[in-house]
């Protein structure tokens, strides 16, 4: 650190986003959207040009005012991802000579950004479901392993929130549960994961909870209302079970919580980050702030490069996708210059990124970047872990005898894609597409089928939202044909498939859920215990082995 310029040092705790499958090699499109952007065309030149510490790689950023909708190629072909990473690396040890870290969201389920050839994983609550912290710090190490071999460092998980309401719109399936305890121990289990046995680095998320809220901080800033005792009861366990077992990163919320701090945003304060994170909590490892895009951060600051200045005076060492690196390049400088922000405060920054890398072994002597797509023989591994995941998270909270499992032909009704997978799965099954509203037409014909077979398979996606969702329900049920009613997404769906001969959820509508679910139907053995109270329907930890 002694021989790195002021710049050098600031780069370090800067991690944008570029357009690009490629480094140096990128569509007119991509290439002007990394002008608008960095005053740069590849994302080799972003690394060199502001001495990057390190990269996010993600499909898009949803939040540009006119770039949401152009793909920035990073992940979808996962083919193409080792030969970026490997360049990216290359491109800042032509630079600094330190290698840089590099992230990406891979929560799994909900929150996956690279797909096939790598195993696809159940998410978190369909994790928190299954209720085994062996099974969760298997899934993390395999995760973890594959993001590895791909040159991916630094995973952005696990989700430490305690989902405790349900209509959360940003958190709920990335939550293992609404239980501080169940939370506690996967997210401890998955930090192992990813650190000790992939080693990868991990982050937990997001800090001091976003469990509890029904804004989206990505579009407006949360509040959380929780006094103290609360937090501590419910919300900070998580995080300090990440702490107690090493986690690299914690990343910090953009949540107001005046219990902590009237005035400022977790992001912004240094209530939160340094007195409550630091010193209470006694993390000593990278505090990353959440995206510096979101609306929970740019509507509480004067500016882009005013909010990363005062990111990193909270306490914060990492900045997440800075929407302006060149603005915030000379904030930073001009705030050394007149003294609001001291050497030691950014040094302090600095030494823990690069403690990071060398704890990584991005220092070793000779490191060179090695990245390829995992081996055939891995991924068919993980493959058969991420079944068995899925599997033994299905849930079945009700079921009249002689329901399940089924015999003769099934018809399974339900939004396109998870109604093929699951009747592709199943035996002697076939699929009924409907729309998120069927429509009067698909009702009538989801009726008229319902008569020629054994079973009925209904698919619940968001029923509780969607009236016309729950009259073709109330239609199926009514028939003779047995009704099983699956909640596909939020499990809160439950309290509206109460007509139906048995109910279950699945916890994710993946292809992966859609085949744990056929396996666990065709066995008639379940083992998901719910990792949320159902109000009004269903206690935390209810579940039915088997019918």
């Amino acid at each position: 650190m002694a021989g790195m310029s002021v710049e050098e040092r600031i780069g370090q705790l800067l991690m944008p986003y570029a357009y690009g499958a490629s480094a140096s090699d990128v569509s007119p499109a991509q290439a002007d959207a990394n002008r608008q952007l960095y005053g740069v065309s590849t994302p080799a030149e972003l690394v060199s040009r502001y001495h990057l510490g390190g990269v996010i790689l993600l499909p898009r950023n949803t939040l540009h005012p006119t770039l949401a909708e152009l793909p920035t190629e990073n992940t979808t072909n996962p083919a193409k991802v080792p030969a970026l990473t490997n360049a990216l690396q290359q491109a800042s040890l032509d630079d600094s000579g330190i290698p840089l870290l590099i992230s990406t969201d891979q929560e799994e389920g909900l929150v996956t950004r690279i797909a096939a050839p790598l195993a696809t994983f159940p998410g978190s609550m369909p994790l928190g479901a299954a209720r085994d912290t062996s099974l969760a710090r298997k899934v993390a190490a395999a995760t973890g392993r594959e993001l590895a071999s791909l040159g991916v460092n630094l995973d952005l998980a696990p989700d430490a929130d305690v989902n405790v309401e349900p209509r959360n719109p940003v958190i709920g399936l990335r939550s293992f549960g609404d239980d501080p305890a169940l939370v506690s121990g996967l997210v401890a289990a998955q930090v192992a994961g990813y650190q000790g046995d992939a080693g990868i680095g991990a982050a937990a998320k997001h800090f001091p909870g976003h469990g509890d809220t029904t804004v989206d901080s990505h579009t407006g800033l949360p509040r959380i209302t929780h006094d103290r005792p609360t937090l501590d009861r419910i919300d900070l366990p998580p995080f300090r079970a990440a702490i107690d077992q090493g986690v690299d990163v914690v990343m910090a919320g953009h949540l107001l919580v005046p219990a902590l701090d009237p005035a400022e945003p977790a992001t912004l304060s240094r209530k939160i980050l340094t007195g409550l994170l630091r010193h209470e909590l006694g993390f000593d490892g990278v505090v990353m702030t959440d995206s510096l895009w979101m609306a929970g951060i740019r509507s509480r600051s004067k500016s882009d490069a005013d909010a990363a200045l005062h990111a990193l005076l909270a306490g914060a060492d990492v900045l997440l996708m800075p929407p302006d690196p060149a603005g915030t390049v000379a904030r930073l400088v001009d705030a050394l210059r007149s003294g609001r922000l001291s050497e030691r405060r950014l040094n302090g920054s600095v030494r823990r990124v690069l403690g990071l890398k060398e704890q990584l072994g991005l220092l070793e002597p000779g490191w060179q970047p090695s990245a390829a797509v995992p081996s055939r023989t891995e991924l068919r591994t993980d493959r058969r872990l991420a079944l068995d995941a899925a599997t033994r998270a299905v849930t079945l909270v009700s079921c009249r005898p002689g329901t399940l499992p089924p015999n003769g032909t099934t018809l399974v009704v339900g939004l396109g894609g998870p109604a093929a997978n699951l009747a592709a799965a199943l035996p002697n099954a076939q699929a009924l597409p409907v729309d998120y509203a069927p429509t009067p037409a698909q009702r009538q014909q989801a009726v008229t089928e319902a008569g020629t077979v054994g079973r009925v398979v209904f698919l619940a996606w968001d029923a509780g939202g969607s009236p016309a969702q729950q009259q073709l329900l109330a239609s199926l049920a009514a028939q003779a044909t047995p009704l099983v009613a699956v909640s596909v997404d939020l499990p809160y769906d439950l309290d509206v498939t109460a007509s139906a001969d048995a109910q279950l959820a699945t916890f994710g509508a993946g292809a992966i859920s859609m085949a744990g679910l056929a396996r666990a139907l065709t066995q008639d053995r379940f083992d998901g215990r719910l990792p949320v109270a159902i109000p009004g329907a269903f206690d935390f930890g209810s579940g039915l082995s088997d019918c």
